[in-house]
């Protein structure tokens, strides 16, 4: 039972309306049963504790409008398969997926990079160049992470970026330590 003043059925709308705003999906609803972002307005005026949750993201409305639910897509690309493409086009003239994708690309080059050095060693070999395109690639789709508002991608790669800081720091006081003690037996 619903504790909200929301009577009929409408908390359960709410919540898939919610639902569908940070998924992106429907589950178990027709499209037709979830409320358009002024319905939504409308069902919530007389409840004082929903409409807070409202007025806290000046956003909520714009934003359920905004995204089509999964069932809505299914039969968009039903109807006309193109709408795949021009989607994407047009998702690829945004600055941030180019960001994105440019970032990404920094990441993956390490693993070429691993690659590369191990066949060349015949064995597993990790060089350094591994380390620094990691902690430029982490530092870059962090930053691509805090445009997109992700914090579990930020979390991800702020994390991620210490320790590659932290193993590049090894490296350098082991290269120190090998240049002291070759100059150590040259002196000698």
């Amino acid at each position: 039972m619903c504790r909200h003043r929301l009577t009929g059925g409408r908390c359960g709308r709410l919540v898939g309306v919610l639902v569908v705003l940070h998924t992106g999906a429907v589950t178990g609803a027709e499209p037709t049963d979830v409320p358009s972002g002024q319905e939504l307005v409308d069902l919530l005026k007389n409840d004082r504790v929903a409409m807070d949750l409202v007025r806290k993201d000046t956003d909520l409305v714009k934003e359920i409008n905004r995204r089509p639910t999964l069932v809505q897509v299914i039969r968009e690309l039903q109807s006309d398969p193109h709408v795949v493409f021009y989607r994407v086009k047009k998702t690829l003239r945004n600055p941030w997926v180019i960001f994105g994708f440019g970032a990404q690309a920094l990441f993956f080059a390490r693993f070429v990079i691993q690659w590369i050095a191990s066949e060349r060693r015949k064995r597993s070999h990790v060089p350094v160049a591994f380390w620094y395109l990691s902690l430029l690639g982490g530092i870059t789709l962090f930053i691509y992470a805090v445009g997109r508002f992700d914090p579990v991608f930020m979390l991800g790669q702020g994390l991620g970026c210490f320790i590659y800081i932290r193993n590049l720091i090894l490296i350098q006081r082991r290269s120190a330590e090998y240049r002291d003690r070759l100059a150590e037996r040259a002196a000698s």
